[in-house]
């Protein structure tokens, strides 16, 4: 497969000469006449090397370095470049050649337009094997159809255009040939984490016949990638891995892409579950374990840390902008507005009745079976500030996503954490409530369950008034909602070890994390779920104020 090489000189009959030179000797060659054509054909092509000219301003003016100054933008920093110059000099060599901060050059040679062809071809030459570096016979296997055009758009989005989603795939085709250049076959299994942004897959892989140890390769964005990357130097200075983390073996972006290759520190990375499939498909006892692992490992570099108190911030606030709610100028007409389908769900599939008085502020459901539910409008806690969480409320260190796919649990149950830029300052307990939310809001089964298994369901959960009380689950002691009841209980005991925890954040918590769901792409059944444990939540809380006024 052929290298595609940009090259780009203000001089017509440069760029045929040596274009011409080029893809005569198998290359495909995109020519830019100018600095923004030039740049163009990097934001939007799939270009493996760039030859450019040193001065497309003004070949007379020795300080036009305008072809210099577009090798150094860090944007086009993985595309390898050759500068191409009619004045040689050693001045020049230094600025193309040295190092900046982060040590990367701005181009890997130079050559002067007087050396003639065969120093372009073999400095050509030259870079591609050593600096572009693709495996192009590396054999790609997927049960899925199309899995780059898949990953590219999960992380891109899918506003692509046929040629963009073409063009962006085999960008990020390139890429896995470069970061597996030593292997020569390679299975692809992607990983169904409905995130947007980054693309998870399992890589099985061959090398001269023998199968070799399972990897898992992320893709991003490029810069969340360096992000990423910077974030597990830190990370790795704090010795987590080989303790609690896996290990990041190499590091590889293009324009828009970042790939990070990761392994096992110990253990058998492709025999491993997700914390998501472990706390779906296997046993109570066998998540309570996986837990306890989980947070005796974390307790010392994240949930054992001093808290941070924030004086201006409120938790409601802080809740907001962690979830991507609405921020200011949101209001209860706005909420139910947007819940619409949701309640015309819930009214025809449940028999119940949802009435909002907007006056005072208050919402009102009614069951078939006559029971009735009144509690404050929900949208008064996710759109102002509770009088009941004033400042200062307190951060600490957390994961910072507990979507079930950051944490991987090996053969024997022990926990190891896969991301590392996400860690930082969050609210106090928003990791244990995340994890709560996800198992009482994803991964649970509802669309079979009625109206009345949900209701008590959730009056378990929020009639509480510590982390470590009991959940009793009566009549869904049973079944899913009955395991899902006895790992929830465990995870609040948990939390409840957390210097500093509150029942109340808690479950303030949990109730942004329904309306989370609630204006997600999520399934009708589970948006109704969600709504209802809202309701709920919002009436503890009323129950919790009124005893804080006494």
């Amino acid at each position: 497969m052929p290298g595609t090489i940009l090259l780009m000189d203000n001089q017509v009959d440069v760029l045929d000469k040596w274009g011409s030179l080029l893809q005569e000797t198998g290359y495909c060659v995109l020519k830019a006449p100018s600095l923004e054509e030039a740049e163009s054909i990097l934001n939007h092509k799939r270009v493996h090397l760039a030859i450019l000219d040193s001065r497309m301003v003004d070949d007379d003016d020795q300080n036009d370095i305008s072809g210099l100054l577009l090798a150094k933008k860090s944007k086009f920093a993985s595309v390898p470049k050759i500068i191409l110059t009619a004045y040689k000099s050693f001045e020049y060599a230094r600025m193309v050649l040295a190092p900046d901060a982060e040590g990367q050059t701005p181009a890997v040679n130079f050559i002067a337009k007087d050396e003639g062809p065969q120093i372009l071809l073999e400095t050509v030459k030259w870079a591609f094997d050593n600096r572009v570096r693709i495996n192009w016979d590396l054999k790609f296997t997927s049960h899925e159809d199309r899995a780059f055009d898949g990953m590219s758009v999960c992380v891109l989005g899918s506003n692509l255009s046929e040629d963009e989603l073409d063009d962006r795939s085999q960008e990020l085709e390139d890429l896995f040939r470069k970061l597996l250049y030593d292997y020569d076959e390679v299975n692809l299994e992607i990983v169904p984490t409905k995130r947007q942004g980054q693309a998870l897959t399992w890589v099985r892989l061959r090398k001269e016949g023998k199968e070799v140890p399972a990897r898992l390769i992320r893709c991003g964005r490029r810069e969340g990638t360096l992000a990423e990357q910077h974030a597990y130097g830190d990370v790795d200075r704090g010795q987590l891995v080989n303790s609690w983390a896996v290990r990041q073996e190499n590091v590889e972006t293009s324009v828009h892409f970042g790939v990070i290759e990761c392994s096992s520190v110990g253990f058998d990375l492709g025999r491993s579950r997700w914390l998501a499939d472990y706390c779906r498909l296997l046993t109570v006892e066998e998540t309570r374990l996986a837990l306890d692992n989980w947070f005796d490992k974390a307790w010392t570099s994240l949930y054992g840390q001093e808290c941070v108190s924030e004086e201006n911030l409120t938790l409601n606030r802080l809740y907001r902008e962690r979830l991507g709610l609405i921020e200011g100028g949101g209001s209860g007409k706005e909420f139910w507005h947007s819940l619409g389908e949701t309640v015309i769900y819930v009214q025809s599939h449940y028999m119940g009745r949802l009435v909002v008085d907007d006056e005072r502020r208050r919402l009102a459901l009614s069951f078939p079976d006559g029971e009735q539910l009144s509690c404050p409008d929900p949208a008064l806690y996710i759109y102002e500030d509770a009088k009941l969480f004033e400042p200062p409320v307190s951060r600490r260190l957390s994961l910072g996503c507990m979507d079930g796919y950051t944490i991987i649990i090996d053969q024997d149950g022990k926990a190891w954490v896969t991301e590392f830029g996400t860690i930082g300052p969050a609210p106090a307990l928003s990791d244990f409530v995340e994890l709560e939310a996800r198992i009482r809001f994803e991964w649970i089964r509802t669309v079979d369950l009625d109206w009345s298994q949900l209701r008590e369901f959730e009056s378990v959960l929020t009639a509480p008034t510590s982390l470590e009380d009991p959940l009793h689950g009566g009549r869904v002691a049973n079944g899913d909602l009955g395991e899902a009841l006895a790992v929830i209980a465990h995870l609040r005991a948990l939390a409840a070890r957390v210097p500093g925890a509150h029942p109340q954040e808690y479950q303030l918590g949990l109730l942004f994390h329904a309306a989370r769901i609630l204006f997600d792409d999520a399934p009708l059944d589970r948006k109704a779920h969600a709504l209802l444990a809202a309701a709920m939540i919002c009436r503890s809380l009323e129950q919790w104020e009124q005893l804080e006024a006494v």
